[in-house]
């Protein structure tokens, strides 16, 4: 690399970590009565054992998420720290990770905005932070943990933080033992396949095995709506069709992400809280290719999702109405 080259890649990263603390910063002191869901965190942290019993004689134990139960006992002291803490967690390897497969820093701070205008990407990071610290740490193990071995046994544990990852888990030791082998049209069947499949009997078996959580999912449909399904089948066709495939994890699972939500839309209650714990992949799929098409693609995406954000998707995590927020939100940080 040129002297030029490693200037270019300096000045991008510190631009790219000086917007990362910002961000940081804003994360740890959103005031969590405006947001959906906050509060229900302070509870675990406060009451934890009561919420869920801690007898280990009872199986259901091991499929109600006890290790995210023991965490939570850990902010018993702090208990209004809990959410903060697993938002900005989330929002650091989500931000980690999009900086390190950016291409430039265009391309960054478009990934940048992507993070937090799609609704996929900021749910986890502000509201189901539960999901979001699952797929944080899934991130981790699949992106910086070598050894094959070591990443399925790490995932083993992710079920028991939350429960969409008994649905993704299974999927993920299938990928590494036969399908991460294969190219790009038997990994769409076999996950196409293995969608339809699980949208049958997914939550009779979270009923059969008692999982807390079931009657919550059950019966209630995707909150990203029809446009969405619409959308993300054009984004699976450009991705099989005109993204340059490494053979790489990060792609592999973006197809399978994709495929697994449009296969599973109209069968598996709210495919699209599945698909959260793939989107990320998907974040950078797009931001690591060079393609004048995929810049384009690209910019109609975001400029999409900033429509379907401000036309529904912030109002989904807000606990009072969209202008009320914009008023109380910068009230609160013009204490700062």
């Amino acid at each position: 690399m040129t002297s030029n080259g490693i200037d270019s890649l300096v000045v991008k990263k510190l631009i790219a970590f000086f917007f990362i603390a910002i961000y940081l910063f804003i994360l740890f002191n959103l005031p969590d009565d405006l947001f959906r869901d906050r509060s229900i965190y302070i509870i675990y942290a406060e009451d934890s054992k009561s919420i869920f019993s801690f007898d280990s004689r009872e199986f259901k134990y091991f499929t109600n998420e006890p290790l995210f139960l023991y965490f939570a006992s850990l902010f018993n002291s702090f208990p209004k720290m809990f959410p903060v803490f697993m938002g900005c967690f989330v929002g650091l390897v989500y931000c980690f990770y999009l900086e390190r497969y950016s291409t430039n820093l265009i391309v960054f701070i478009l990934g940048f905005l992507f993070l937090l205008f799609n609704t996929f990407l900021i749910y986890p990071q502000v509201m189901q932070l539960r999901q979001g610290f699952a797929t944080a740490l899934f991130l981790i193990i699949i992106l910086s943990v070598r050894s094959a071995r070591y990443k399925i046994l790490f995932s083993l544990f992710l079920p028991f933080i939350h429960i969409i990852f008994l649905v993704i888990v299974p999927i993920y030791i299938y990928y590494e033992l036969y399908l991460k082998y294969k190219n790009k049209f038997l990994i769409f069947v076999n996950i196409a396949t293995i969608s339809l499949f699980l949208s049958v009997f997914a939550f009779v078996l979270m009923y059969a095995v008692g999982l807390r959580q079931a009657e919550q999912y059950d019966g209630v449909g995707s909150s990203f709506g029809g446009g969405a399904f619409i959308l993300h089948v054009f984004l699976l066709i450009y991705f099989y069709f005109f993204v340059r495939n490494n053979n790489d994890d990060i792609y592999n699972w973006a197809l399978m992400g994709l495929t697994f939500y449009i296969f599973s839309y109209f069968f598996l209650p709210s495919p699209g809280r599945v698909f959260i714990s793939f989107y990320p992949f998907v974040l950078y799929v797009l931001v690591a290719q060079k393609s004048v098409l995929n810049y384009i693609v690209f910019l109609i995406l975001l400029f999409i999702f900033m429509v379907l954000f401000f036309n529904g998707g912030l109002e989904g995590m807000l606990t009072l109405s969209t202008q009320n927020f914009y008023f109380e939100f910068l009230k609160h940080f013009s204490n700062f």
